[in-house]
């Protein structure tokens, strides 16, 4: 299904990017303990995405899968450098 294509790729891209280019701040929360978000951690966040989107993560219709993955996308923002989002969402 491709809702759990997207779990795969956003936990992969976070998991890739975070061993390249971890954000200064949570390599400070990192090294202070904190864990790297799970598998379930990144489906809740995707789940959320969904959503946000108006649509249902179980059930996922095209337009709902777009409007996650641009949340998706907005979410990172936060987190992740211009270029590593265009890398993995483009």
């Amino acid at each position: 299904m491709v809702r759990d294509a997207i779990v795969l790729c956003f936990e992969q891209a976070h998991d890739h990017v975070t061993n390249e280019s971890l954000n200064p701040v949570l390599k400070d929360f990192w090294s202070e303990g904190v864990k790297k978000p799970t598998k379930s951690n990144v489906e809740a966040i995707v789940r959320r995405a969904f959503r946000k989107s108006g649509g249902d993560f179980n059930v996922p219709d095209k337009a709902s899968i777009i409007e996650a993955m641009d949340w998706l996308t907005e979410f990172s923002k936060k987190f992740r450098e211009p270029d590593v989002i265009t890398k993995h969402y483009n």
